[in-house]
């Protein structure tokens, strides 16, 4: 669960890497908060206010690509249908091990 509260304090942190566990735990956390909150008929305005993690969604999804020693433009490429799941399995790869340019393996 740290990891969870980890991404929230690097929200505009976009340098860097992030393990996939990080990515995860975020990505995982989020869909089952966000069903909750649609189960339990929670109004819409806090709903529309908790979308605002998009950002940390962004921040955690490139310093993933670049812990694999991609770009973070990669992840622009999510939303096309099939090339999205060329990023989910960049997603999925384990870390480039060692140091590489974004920075230090965490």
């Amino acid at each position: 669960m740290d990891y969870y509260f980890t991404c929230w304090q690097k929200a505009f942190d976009f340098e860097g890497r992030a393990r996939r566990s990080e990515y995860w735990i975020w990505n995982v956390t989020n869909c089952v908060l966000g069903f909750a909150c649609i189960l339990a008929g929670v109004p819409q305005l806090f709903v529309a206010l908790y979308v605002l993690a998009i950002i940390p969604t962004v921040s955690v999804s490139v310093r993933r690509l670049h812990d694999i020693g991609k770009s973070g433009w990669w992840f622009l490429l999510g939303p096309i249908p099939i090339v999205s799941l060329i990023v989910l399995y960049f997603v999925c790869c384990d870390s480039e091990p060692g140091d590489n340019k974004y920075g230090l393996n965490p």
